[in-house]
């Protein structure tokens, strides 16, 4: 019976259906008009796409790319196999890297921090050679490490060529990967997200540089994230907002012009907090329920999900969620935590949501001779 219980749990693992897999939610009528090659608008918590055109195409990314090369930099940081101040020393190489500039010299000592807000904040494709020569010695090799991340974070669509987003014939991203990066980006470094993406300005030197993305100073609610612009792509602008709880991330790519870009990312936020709301449905870590387990210390365990679920809904919806729990059957100690024992299913007029693994929340020794005669007793009674 032990060995049916634990084939059970391996059946139920990665039954985990976002929207990022699933699609689009039933729209409200009157849909946003956005002038582009492609766009989509996403919540970040629940994942849940609210509206799309062609997001799955490829397209030139511009310096959206800098978004990967930023991810990189702040895992490093994380690990701490960088120091923020640490000083770069400029390639002759880095600084004659064409398109936006800082304008350094070959020679020219700067620390990472200034290179950061440069590259962001600026979009300058120096910073961004030089950052990329630190990390990984050359800048061939730090794509092969951006493609690598690309890879292990779903981005299907992406190919990385360089670090900066200069026009080559093999970079492509999509509207939907570059969204995707952008919420990870946000999710796993949400400190350095703040501190970077969401800079107006800053100086070097005697000169103030000013951030592209307009939103961030016509709107309060917008904190980030990136702006691109090349022959090749258009302009491009992935902006991300929070309001009254809810974050959403709009993302415009091959507009025609700067006002169509930001347009664009405008009306989208719009119409996603003026009609959508997100709410938290399970706490990540919590119990969710309890099952029955025989042959261990305690008769119930706690299951929950690993991590929060959130669920987007048009507004006034969430009266039409319904919930569905699967438990596992004839399940048997030992236990360990974080085994998959269930799953919970969000349901909305027929449709599946989402789908979560309900997990062990701690381990669950086996019983006693007392404790597993008491239960084969109840077992053979049934």
């Amino acid at each position: 019976m032990r060995h049916r219980a634990q084939r059970g749990a391996r059946v139920i693992m990665l039954a985990i259906a976002a929207a990022w897999s699933c699609g689009v939610l039933a729209a409200p009528p009157t849909l946003p008009q956005v002038s582009g090659q492609a766009w989509v608008l996403v919540d970040h918590d629940s994942g849940m796409v609210l509206v799309e055109h062609a997001a799955d195409v490829a397209l030139a990314p511009a310096s959206l790319t800098k978004l990967m090369s930023a991810y990189l930099v702040f895992e490093k940081l994380t690990t701490g196999d960088l120091d923020i101040e640490q000083p770069i020393k400029v390639s002759a190489r880095a600084a004659r890297t064409n398109g936006s500039r800082l304008g350094l010299a070959a020679g020219d000592q700067i620390n990472l921090d200034a290179l950061l807000k440069a590259m962001v904040v600026r979009s300058a494709n120096d910073a961004a050679v030089a950052i990329a020569e630190q990390l990984a010695g050359d800048e061939a090799s730090f794509v092969a490490a951006m493609n690598a991340k690309a890879a292990k974070l779903g981005l299907t669509v992406t190919k990385f060529a360089n670090a900066t987003g200069l026009d080559h014939a093999t970079q492509r991203s999509s509207a939907r990967d570059m969204t995707r990066l952008a919420s990870r980006l946000i999710r796993d470094f949400p400190d350095q997200y703040e501190k970077y993406f969401g800079l107006r300005e800053f100086d070097y030197g005697s000169a103030r540089h000013y951030n592209r993305n307009l939103l961030l100073r016509r709107d309060d609610t917008v904190d980030g994230v990136k702006t691109g612009r090349t022959e090749a792509a258009g302009y491009c602008l992935i902006a991300s907002a929070r309001r009254t709880g809810m974050r959403l991330i709009a993302t415009v790519m091959g507009a025609g012009t700067e006002d169509a870009r930001v347009q664009g990312a405008e009306r989208l936020l719009a119409y996603g907090f003026a009609n959508y709301e997100t709410r938290r449905i399970l706490q990540g870590e919590a119990p969710a329920t309890r099952l029955r387990v025989w042959l261990g210390t305690e008769d119930h365990l706690a299951l929950g999900v690993a991590n929060d679920l959130y669920v987007t809904l048009p507004q006034g919806s969430f009266d039409r969620l319904r919930t569905h729990w699967t438990m596992n059957q004839d399940v048997f100690a030992p236990i360990e935590a974080g085994q998959a024992l269930g799953r919970v299913a969000l349901d909305f007029e027929g449709r599946t949501l989402a789908e979560r693994p309900l997990v062990a929340l701690a381990d669950l020794a086996r019983g006693n001779i007392f404790q597993r005669a008491l239960d084969r007793v109840q077992l053979w009674l049934r």
